[in-house]
């Protein structure tokens, strides 16, 4: 029995389909960030890992806006218990990637990375909260305004009374498409979410909900692969460079594995003592 696909923009790969439009991301941007949007380019499955041996991160959407600023958006369902430490990374990461090799630190663009909770985290009553870094006792003058993070906890809007006004109540109440009378009005006063919900619905079709089923799916063992060849890998590695890199090999366990090996390709006797030899030495 297949598992049901949520139908709603929670879903993170319905959210990516739907908001990878330029028009809609545009839309939601303004109401978020209320500011005028003239330029916007997007990039989905913008990924975050800097080597082999990074852990890796995957942000639902990356857009550029005005071509001055850098909008991050993750969607989170389900609360893993790490979203703080997730948010440190995240941003530092993307803050890095940004960097090319001949470039100044005053060519980085500032990141606002935005997070899209269906669970409660912050314990403060507003539903979107935004953060700046601050001097400790002026908290009038901000610092560092390179990185700056919102969260918005679906759970807690849920129980305010939007304004049906407001744009971006009106894309809240689209986003966690729970009230279908309060849809039904926010749709009929913004053309663009009009528009995000007959994609929406275009997506919850029979062939396209396979579709996205097919793509949770792939997600899903795409993240389970990475994890398994990661492993690998650092087993692999851990033997190559022995006891300093990888602990659970002892020296004389390594030295011994080391000279079976060359054994096998037939090595002189000799330089095998020696190599091995000098090997613990050197560890």
């Amino acid at each position: 029995m297949k598992k049901q696909v949520d139908e709603t923009p929670k879903n993170d790969i319905m959210f990516k389909e739907i908001f990878s439009d330029e028009e809609i991301l545009k839309d939601f941007l303004e109401a978020l960030l209320n500011e005028k949007i003239e330029s916007i380019k997007i990039e989905q499955d913008f990924n975050i890992r800097g080597n082999i041996h990074d852990k890796i991160g995957i942000l639902d959407i990356k857009a550029e806006i005005n071509g001055e600023k850098i909008v991050q958006i993750e969607m989170q369902k389900k609360n893993k218990y790490n979203m703080e430490q997730r948010t440190i990374f995240y941003g530092s990461k993307v803050l890095s990637k940004l960097l090319k090799k001949g470039d100044t630190y005053n060519e980085l663009k500032p990141i606002i990375l935005i997070n899209i909770l269906n669970y409660n985290l912050i314990k403060l009553p507003e539903y979107y909260t935004k953060t700046k870094t601050v001097a400790e006792n002026y908290n009038e003058y901000e610092l560092i305004k390179g990185i700056k993070y919102g969260f918005i906890e679906l759970t807690k809007f849920r129980k305010a009374k939007p304004n049906l006004d407001n744009k971006l109540d009106q894309w809240l109440i689209f986003i966690d498409n729970k009230k279908k009378e309060w849809l039904k009005m926010v749709t009929e006063k913004n053309k663009i979410i009009a528009k995000a919900e007959e994609k929406r619905q275009y997506l919850t079709g029979d062939a396209e909900r396979e579709r996205l089923q097919e793509l949770r799916e792939k997600a899903e063992f795409d993240e389970a692969t990475a994890y398994a060849a990661g492993k690998i890998q650092g087993e692999k590695y851990g033997q190559k460079i022995g006891e300093k890199l990888g602990k659970q090999y002892g020296r004389k366990e390594m030295s011994i594995e080391t000279a079976r090996v060359m054994l096998k390709d037939k090595w002189d006797k000799k330089l095998i003592i020696k190599y091995t030899r000098s090997n613990r030495k050197r560890n």
